[in-house]
């Protein structure tokens, strides 16, 4: 039986072989990594620039945007830190550490199906009625999140028909009138304690206007139920209100420019201080 002999400082070299190797191409391209690392900053910053003055234009040129934009704040500020764990991913070592990838395990947004529909950023109650629920599901460049708004309806009244029922009243004979199917859709989510994950009873969701979405609720039997109707009454009941309230803010400030610009309203108001100043002049010579 032979015996191998094997050389320890040997065994330690090809043991530190791939870090050494990781090292040496560190110290040969240290300046062009450092020169990609500058580029990719520069170009998040001038992404997020542009995105900053975009949202800022779009805001102030669309009720519909504004009111989507205040909801997304809305989101954020009554967001539940417990439901959000974006951690640490060490992938990040590869580029310095700067924390370009981080390792999700915030709770989700799932249908009946157990499909992503989200990760949960944000939710709050809104007084028209529903709820909001901030989510994103794909992110640009994998850095970026992609988030989108779910709203969703508390309590809807379904028309079912009309009914009409004989009286015995001799001038009116028969008496029409609807009846009425409320759903309460509180009762379509369920909240996992574990976790926190939210399961609707729904399939997919389905944009429903330009910046909102709303999951397809469904009933035992898996049939959609249609609300594209209330949920648009909702959002624009909202947006012609924002615009009412920025359309009384514009007049204020156009009818406030006018009398300071008009030359006769200006003179009257001067010579009204200057008769006001001429009496007080006059009251202090009769005191003398």
């Amino acid at each position: 039986m032979t015996t191998v002999q094997v050389n320890p400082t040997q065994a330690i070299t090809q043991a530190t072989s791939p870090i050494r190797m990781v090292i040496d191409f560190f110290v040969n391209y240290w300046g062009y990594i450092v020169s990609l690392i500058v580029i990719a900053v520069t170009i998040g910053i001038a992404y997020a620039f542009y995105s900053i003055l975009k949202k800022e234009r779009l805001e102030r040129d669309s009720e519909a945007y504004a009111n989507y934009n205040n909801t997304v704040a809305d989101c954020k500020i009554n967001c539940n830190k417990l439901w959000v764990k974006a951690n640490y991913s060490f992938v990040n070592l590869f580029w310095l550490g700067i924390p370009f990838k981080v390792s999700e395990h915030s709770a989700k947004l799932i249908d009946a199906d157990r499909q992503l529909m989200g990760y949960y950023r944000g939710h709050f109650e809104a007084q028209d009625g529903t709820i909001n629920y901030l989510v994103y599901k794909n992110k640009f460049l994998g850095i970026f999140e992609e988030q989108f708004l779910i709203k969703i309806p508390k309590k809807v009244k379904f028309v079912l028909g009309n009914i009409r029922k004989p009286t015995h009243s001799k001038t009116k004979n028969i008496i029409d009138s609807t009846k009425y199917k409320e759903i309460n859709f509180k009762e379509f989510l369920s909240t996992n304690n574990w976790n926190y994950d939210i399961q609707f009873q729904a399939i997919g969701v389905q944009k429903i206007s330009q910046f909102y979405r709303t999951p397809n609720f469904i009933y035992k039997d898996r049939e959609v139920i249609d609300l594209r109707q209330h949920m648009l009454n909702t959002i624009n009941d909202d947006t012609w209100r924002l615009g009412w309230e920025r359309m009384v803010n514009l007049n204020t400030k156009i009818t406030r420019k006018a009398v300071e610009g008009n030359p006769y309203v200006q003179s009257r108001k001067q010579g009204g201080e200057i008769e006001q100043d001429n009496q007080e002049i006059e009251k202090e010579e009769e005191y003398k």
